[in-house]
C-alpha cells in the first residue's frame, strides 16, 4: 500500500517565506487524528487496511476498529461511486480520530474516520477539486465523512493569521491543510498549525524537544 505523503508545515510563512502563489488553494480542516489507509477494488470492495507506517495489527488495538468504522458508514455510498466511475483499484485515506484525540492519542470513547484524499489506479491522488466532485457526487456528509472545506483562492497572509489565531470560520482545533494542483498538475501541499494546538502539544512534550518535533 501507498504511504500518505508528509505534508511540510509552514506556519514559518509568517517569517518571510513568502506567500504561496496560485488561484485554487482548497483550505481543508486539518483533523487532530492518526492517519488510516484503506484499499478498495471492484472485486473485494475495501479489504485492505493500514496505519500510517505498516498494516493495521494488534500493536495498536484501537485503530483496528476502522474497518467497522467504514463499513458501518460510507462505505457503500463510496463503493458506489467508484464503481460508477469504472475505477478498478482505490486507496482512501483518513483520519482516525474521536472527542479527544489529540496528537495520534486516543481515548476510551467513540471514533470516526474522516476522508482527506483519494488515490486512483494509475491516476494518482485526485486534485482537491476532484476529489471535491467526487465526495459531493458520493452524497458525503462535510465534516463527518471528509474535512471541511474551509476556503478556496488565493491563498494571503490573513488565510494563514486566521489559521494560526483559529479564526477561520468551520476549522477545529489543530490547523488547516492547504492544498492546490496547478495547470502542469503538479500537486503542492502545506499545513499550518493553531497556535493553541502547538501550545497544548509544547505542554504536553515539556522539555523533550525531540518528540515535539516529531509530533509536530
Amino acid at each position: 500500500m501507498k504511504k500518505y505523503p508528509s505534508i511540510k508545515f509552514m506556519n514559518q510563512i509568517t517569517r518571510g517565506e513568502g506567500i504561496p502563489d496560485g488561484d485554487e488553494w482548497y483550505v481543508f480542516d486539518k483533523i487532530d487524528g492518526s492517519n488510516i489507509r484503506a484499499e478498495w477494488s471492484k472485486k473485494k470492495g475495501f479489504y485492505k487496511f493500514g496505519r500510517r507506517h505498516a498494516l493495521l495489527d494488534s500493536s495498536n488495538p484501537v485503530l483496528q476498529e476502522s474497518p467497522d468504522i467504514l463499513k458501518n458508514g460510507m462505505d457503500a455510498k463510496l463503493s458506489a461511486e467508484f464503481k460508477k466511475r469504472g475505477y478498478q483499484r482505490v486507496l482512501c485515506f483518513f483520519e482516525f480520530a474521536g472527542d479527544k484525540s489529540f496528537s495520534g492519542s486516543h481515548a476510551a470513547e467513540p471514533h470516526r474516520l474522516t476522508l482527506i484524499d483519494i488515490d486512483v489506479y494509475r491516476v494518482g491522488l485526485l486534485s482537491p477539486k476532484d476529489f471535491v466532485a467526487l465526495v459531493t457526487a458520493a452524497d458525503l456528509t462535510e465534516g463527518t465523512d471528509y474535512a471541511t472545506v474551509l476556503y478556496s483562492g488565493k491563498v494571503t497572509q490573513q488565510i494563514i493569521d486566521d489559521v494560526m489565531n483559529s479564526n477561520l470560520p468551520g476549522m477545529t482545533f489543530e490547523g488547516a491543510v492547504f492544498k492546490i494542483q496547478d495547470r502542469k498538475h503538479n500537486r503542492r501541499v502545506f499545513k499550518v498549525k493553531t497556535s493553541l494546538w502547538l501550545d497544548k502539544l509544547r505542554d504536553h512534550c515539556g522539555d523533550d524537544e525531540g518528540l515535539f518535533k516529531r509530533l509536530m
